[in-house]
């Protein structure tokens, strides 16, 4: 399997994609099962090493090198969708439906129009995020930092975070908001 199929991750190809990189990874650095909350990881290169079931709860990834060659199963950065996002700030498809970002780091990134239905963003750090015509529908946000975010037009229905934990909105004019 050569670079490309690492990069565009066809879903036919996920289970060889797993098992390349399981074999890739011997030898490399080894987190499996750690707790690595809050470390930083900025401008690393992660080429071989193996993140399997480790806790990465407000880790900072922007431009760390060979995400795509890091082993990753069972952690919030699985998918390619996600490890673009939080490595590179890049929101692709704009698609995160259903996807777990909990703990996830996106402070100051512009997610206008992203789709985070159903998405878990707990613990996550929105702090002055442009979330302009987002959709947050029925996501899970319990003690999610969105102090200073931008809400026009975004969908919140159904948001579930915690009432002691208020939005800051900086600048909301129209937002649907049913929760």
């Amino acid at each position: 399997m050569n670079w490309r199929g690492f990069k565009h991750e066809e879903a036919l190809l996920l289970p060889l994609r797993r098992l390349i990189l399981a074999w890739q990874s011997w030898g490399g650095s080894d987190f499996r099962g750690a707790n690595l909350n809050n470390a930083d990881f900025r401008q690393a290169n992660l080429r071989q090493a193996r993140f399997n079931d480790t806790a990465l709860i407000g880790c900072r990834w922007q431009q760390a090198k060979n995400l795509h060659l890091a082993d990753f199963r069972r952690t919030l950065l699985e998918s390619k969708a996600a490890r673009l996002l939080l490595g590179q700030g890049d929101i692709g498809d704009c698609n995160f439906a259903h996807a777990n970002l909990r703990g996830a780091v996106l402070a100051g990134l512009d997610l206008t129009g992203v789709n985070f239905h159903h998405t878990d963003l707990s613990q996550a750090d929105l702090r002055a995020c442009l979330l302009r015509d987002a959709d947050l529908s029925e996501a899970m946000a319990l003690t999610t930092d969105f102090s200073e975010a931008e809400f026009t037009g975004a969908i919140l229905e159904k948001l579930e975070r915690r009432q002691n934990h208020p939005l800051r909105r900086r600048s909301s004019p129209f937002c649907l908001s049913k929760t």
